[in-house]
């Protein structure tokens, strides 16, 4: 995805929607997104780079309207492009991502979801869980589609290093990522400025309780204390946190309830299509 605004919004003679679900990244958050491993091969992209804006900033002008599907991106967007958006937030099935019974305490683990990329955030839940006690220090399971070459085998051994159990899966159907949902002790989303986050919902809709990142498009799914924790980041707080899941099997539950019941009611799929064909009709 060099750009993400499509370039044939520039030569479009009808209205237009744009649904800006994650802008050219690599262009706009160099901090923590890379397209190489070295200063001087990004050096050398430095053209192309300079390219892929100016066709991503003027698609981007051209579009008729703007949706989006969170407050932080809304806001992105007006920064980057002086463009206002709409937010349509995007739901997920709960009928197929549903609670069912909780493993035993022993086999309960923590969760993380996502690309095997630095970003994603999945060494910040390895240095979360080496916080814990060793005595109640659970697994941890990855499940992944794909992958930064090389960054699994760097995941596996910071994880060794710090006496942390590691799985990472890849490749897994729907049905296996569910019972993963389902029987884990809490998915942990430690992404950065992730734009908006669908597997806190699919998570919440599994009645599992989400510890995540406070920042980017987590903060409108995620209601602290409620369906789960928003955190600043730091290993200990998550440690603390997760300490307070295990420890709590009643308000994990009630937790667990919270946010089934916040995606059924707030977060269905039929509620983002109606406001999208809102948005359409009024073109």
């Amino acid at each position: 995805m060099p750009v993400a605004a499509a370039p044939i919004l520039q030569y479009l003679t009808i209205p237009s929607v744009y649904f800006c679900y994650e802008y050219p990244r690599h262009i706009y958050e160099k901090d923590i997104i890379k397209r190489t491993n070295t200063a001087l091969a990004e050096a050398a992209l430095t053209p192309l780079l300079l390219l892929e804006k100016r066709i991503d900033r003027r698609s981007t002008a051209a579009a008729t309207r703007i949706v989006t599907f969170s407050r932080y991106m809304q806001s992105r967007i007006e920064s980057i492009y002086g463009r206002e958006s709409s937010i349509v937030r995007p739901g997920v099935d709960s009928t197929f991502f549903h609670p069912e019974a909780k493993a035993t305490a022993d086999r309960l683990y923590i969760l993380s979801v996502g690309a095997l990329w630095p970003f994603k955030g999945h060494d910040a839940v390895i240095e979360m869980v080496s916080r814990l006690d060793s005595a109640v220090r659970p697994e941890i399971v990855i499940v992944s589609d794909r992958e930064y070459p090389g960054y699994g085998l760097k995941l596996r051994s910071r994880a060794e290093s710090l006496s942390v159990k590691l799985t990472i899966r890849k490749g897994i159907t729907d049905i296996e990522l569910r019972t993963l949902y389902q029987e884990a002790l809490a998915v942990v989303c430690c992404q950065r400025r992730e734009p908006y986050g669908l597997v806190p919902l699919e998570a919440m809709a599994c009645g599992t309780p989400v510890v995540a990142i406070d920042e980017g498009g987590f903060t409108d799914n995620i209601i602290d204390g409620e369906t789960g924790f928003l955190f600043s980041g730091s290993p200990e707080e998550g440690a603390s946190l997760l300490m307070k899941l295990y420890e709590e099997e009643a308000d994990t539950r009630k937790m667990g309830f919270a946010g089934r019941s916040f995606v059924a009611r707030e977060r269905v799929i039929s509620n983002g299509a109606a406001e999208l064909a809102e948005i359409l009709e009024s073109l």
